[in-house]
């Protein structure tokens, strides 16, 4: 599964149209319906009921929009947290556009959902390399310090 179908499912449950929901999402709406599908064969059911008037959840799309939603949003707190983080970052890399992340990513969209989840619950600490990088310091395998010239244990003086 990836984010790009939970997208589509969220979009297509707003719009109950699969042509508002592919044009929404930016997509040919064969490729909207096409996704869909896959996603069903991959959860193992049908998603929506469809009739020529209106499309709704069936009993297991119901049961999984929960979760959809959580990913969803996960996914929109990941693009701001990344926008974020490249709006203020040093000019020293290449910074691209986090525009349309989503659709680019292909992580299972259940990673997602942990990943998110664990980073809510247990923010990360202070990474290593940022203290050294503010001790003036370098960091090094297995957290042993430098001093710069590459060496990341004390050098020992030898008597000749």
């Amino acid at each position: 599964m990836k984010i790009r179908q939970v997208t589509y499912f969220l979009a297509l449950y707003e719009e109950q149209n699969f042509t508002r929901a592919a044009r929404r999402c930016g997509v040919a709406q064969p490729s909207l319906t096409r996704a869909i599908q896959l996603l069903e064969q991959e959860i193992g059911g049908r998603l929506f009921i469809r009739s020529n008037s209106s499309i709704r959840l069936t009993e297991l799309g119901a049961l999984v929009y929960p979760e959809f939603v959580r990913i969803g949003q996960s996914t929109e707190n990941i693009e701001r947290i990344a926008a974020s983080f490249v709006a203020s970052s040093p000019k020293t890399f290449d910074q691209k556009p986090v525009e349309g992340f989503t659709r680019a990513l292909s992580i299972d969209a259940a990673t997602i959902s942990i990943l998110a989840a664990g980073l809510a619950l247990h923010p990360a600490p202070q990474a290593t390399a940022l203290k050294s990088a503010q001790a003036g310091t370098h960091a090094a395998p297995f957290g042993l310090q430098s001093n710069g010239d590459g060496h990341s244990l004390p050098k020992r003086k030898t008597e000749d």
